[in-house]
């Protein structure tokens, strides 16, 4: 989970192993996340903004096509010499096919017309054993998996068997 943990100095920790950590953001800050390590760091630079309630409609490149320029949002349009996108497999993909311009028809970075093609979602579902009376007062259980190959996938185009089992850890009714 990336935390900063010293245990060497427990007084000192940035994390004080609440019961928390696992399916929740961390308030004390001690968790390796977006926003502890990029969005944070970035921010202390004069230069750096963070603009907040902007939907990004699209991006527009410079006249030669090898840079974006200019993020066009809901509120108005931003000029920056570098442009980050980090918005997700389906939003960073929905938002490169919705930047299509006359030099870029099918979409920014879509030559191939592969953008979004290719997405994996991850359907899980979840099985649970409880034991009523019984506390889990585990904080950072350990997770187990193991990978079920013993069912084909149900698609003759892929003929391959698939399966992955993995326990959940500890499960609170706020994060279940």
């Amino acid at each position: 989970m990336a935390i900063h943990r010293l245990d060497d100095d427990p007084e000192h920790s940035p994390c004080v192993r609440c019961p928390t950590c696992d399916g929740f953001p961390c308030m004390l800050h001690a968790k390796g996340d977006a926003e502890v390590c990029g969005i944070r760091p970035a921010l202390e630079y004069s230069n750096v903004r963070l603009l907040t309630k902007h939907r990004v409609q699209r991006l527009i490149s410079s006249a030669d096509g090898k840079r974006v320029e200019t993020v066009e949002t809901d509120q108005g349009r931003f000029s920056a010499r570098l442009v980050v996108l980090a918005a997700g497999a389906v939003n960073s993909a929905a938002l490169l096919l919705a930047s299509a311009s006359e030099q870029f028809p099918t979409g920014l970075a879509n030559h191939s017309d592969q953008v979004g093609r290719h997405y994996m979602c991850h359907l899980n579902s979840a099985c649970m054993a409880l034991k009523p009376g019984r506390e889990n007062r585990t904080i950072f259980q350990k997770t187990l998996a193991l990978n079920d190959f013993y069912e084909g996938s149900g698609d003759p185009e892929y003929p391959y068997p698939l399966g992955h089992i993995q326990s959940l850890g500890k499960v609170t009714p706020g994060l279940f």
